[in-house]
This record gives C-alpha cells, sequence and structure tokens, in this order.
C-alpha cells in the first residue's frame, strides 16, 4: 500500500466507523507456496530489481473521489526514496492537505488541524508505504510473513499471505496467482482520534511505465464509504524542484521546538543538571 492510499484511508476512516475484518479460508500448509518464493515473483512481475534499482525517484499525479460525499480532489506524490516523501492533496472545501516523511520526521500539513507530527504506530507504517519500492523491503518491515490461504478475488485465484509487523498490525495480501500482482490488502491501522480500523485497498488497471507496472486504480473499502484514486500520470526520474522534501514552516517549528526542550533537559557535562537562567542558590 503506497502512502498516498494510506492517506485515502485516514481520512476516510476519520468519517466512518469501523468494520471488523473477515479471515479467508484455510488450505493446508503444504498446498501453499512459500512466502519468500510468492514476494521474488512479486517483485519480478512489476519489473524486476534491475529494472527497479534505476528509479531514484517518482512523481505521480492523479485524482481522489469520494462519491458518496460527492468529493473530488486532485493529487501530487513525490517520492525520492527513504526519508523523502510529500503527497500534496487538493480537496475542496477543506482545501490543500499535505503529509510527508522527511528524514525521520512524518508530518501532516492541514488548514483544519495546521502542522502536526505522527509517532508511535501510525509513523513506522507511514515510513514503510512511503518506500520508494516497499516490496524490497518486508524483510525489515515485517516480523513474519507467511503464505496462509488460497481464494478467489474477483475471478482471480490468488494466494494469501499474512504479514505481522512488530506492533502485531495485520495485512493481508491477495496475489493474483497467474500474474502475481497484488489484487487486494485487507489492514488494521490505527488511526488518529478514530482507534484500531479495518480496511479493504483493491488494486486494478495495471500499466508499464517505462518497464516497470504500477496500479493506475484503486479502491479503498471502510463500510458502505469508497475512497477511489485514479492515477493519470507516473514520471521515474523527474526534475524535482529545489525544497519539495523540505518540512513545512509550521511543521519545521514544531521539529525545532521539540529539540530545544530535549536539549534542555538533558544533563550537563559530568551529570550535573543545569541551573537555570538567574541561578537557584540562596
Amino acid at each position: 500500500m503506497t502512502a498516498r492510499k494510506l492517506l485515502g484511508a485516514l481520512f476516510l476512516a476519520s468519517l466512518i466507523a469501523p468494520l471488523p475484518a473477515q479471515d479467508a479460508p484455510e488450505v493446508p500448509a503444504a498446498d501453499l507456496p512459500e512466502a519468500g518464493a510468492v514476494i521474488e515473483k512479486m517483485i519480478e512481475a512489476l519489473g524486476g530489481r534491475e529494472a527497479m534499482a534505476k528509479v531514484s525517484s517518482r512523481r505521480s499525479d492523479g485524482k481522489f473521489a469520494m462519491p458518496a460525499q460527492g468529493m473530488t480532489a486532485t493529487y501530487t506524490e513525490w517520492n525520492g526514496g527513504k526519508g523523502k516523501f510529500r503527497l500534496i492533496l487538493d480537496l475542496p472545501p477543506f482545501g490543500k492537505m499535505e503529509q510527508g516523511v522527511t528524514g525521520d520526521v512524518v508530518w501532516e500539513s492541514n488548514p483544519m488541524t495546521g502542522g502536526t507530527i505522527q509517532e508511535g504506530e501510525m509513523a513506522k507504517m507511514q515510513k514503510r508505504t512511503a518506500r520508494l519500492w516497499p516490496i524490497l523491503h518486508t524483510k525489515e518491515d515485517y516480523k513474519s510473513i507467511d503464505t496462509i490461504a488460497r481464494e478467489t478475488v474477483d475471478g482471480k485465484e490468488c494466494i494469501v499471505i499474512l504479514a505481522i509487523d512488530a506492533d502485531d498490525n495485520e495485512e493481508k495480501w491477495f496475489i493474483d496467482g497467474a500474474t502475481h500482482l497484488r489484487v487486494k490488502t485487507t489492514a488494521t491501522i490505527e488511526a488518529p482520534m478514530v482507534g484500531k480500523i479495518s480496511m479493504t485497498t483493491t488494486e486494478s488497471d495495471w500499466r508499464e511505465v517505462e518497464g516497470l507496472k504500477f496500479a493506475f486504480k484503486t479502491t479503498i473499502d471502510q463500510s458502505i464509504q469508497k475512497v477511489e484514486i485514479q492515477v493519470e500520470s507516473v514520471q521515474l526520474n523527474p526534475e524535482t524542484p529545489e525544497g519539495t522534501f523540505s518540512l513545512p514552516p509550521q511543521v519545521q517549528k514544531m521539529v525545532d521546538k521539540k529539540k530545544a526542550a530535549e536539549e534542555a533537559a538533558e544533563p550537563a557535562e559530568g551529570g550535573a543538571v543545569a541551573e537555570p537562567p538567574g541561578g537557584g542558590g540562596r
């Protein structure tokens, strides 16, 4: 799941109540391929490690839609690899909403809440999804990955993979057994002000761009509400404007304030606690 999909899911989560996830039927383990082998085939289906290694940055543009609310937004996503990500979402009547990863800082900025810094489980998940190629980092991003079932999804016989991260958050990937492209993902995420929610993401309309495949259509489903994402263009190794991956001013101020507070709280050299200005003697 890419970061733009996660942002859509979180916005959706703020509007609706959660729906419990449903388990896929069990299949004897002997009939299932090994998860690592399936992941390697997924990498090859997307274009392969060699082609991915030639890409250092990516830009994609498209539209978000929430049909039930009659809302449509445009977005631009910039991805420069680890620690360099920015999603700009223009959503009338709310205005411009931004989300990003700058170094180790996971942040969000929008007219309703101003600037915020994400921490904990949500920050970890956003860092994972903001990678240029998340599929190449499954061993470091999840503590366990196993094939658990076969299930038919939209007429496609899929291999079901269960991935569990260090915080015990579960994702199920439904991989087309014929093409080894992802068809669907079910996940439970921790959403701000909402708590744990379950969602289903479907990916389709896979197209090739410079030898690599991308899903040009994504639907995020939570209860009866849906977010539809339509990619209109993907550019690989695009010219990136200076400052694209910089923190927004209000978020930079928060980072500076936090750093100053941490430095002020550190013991002085030798283990003594520094006195406040003006002295504390009697």
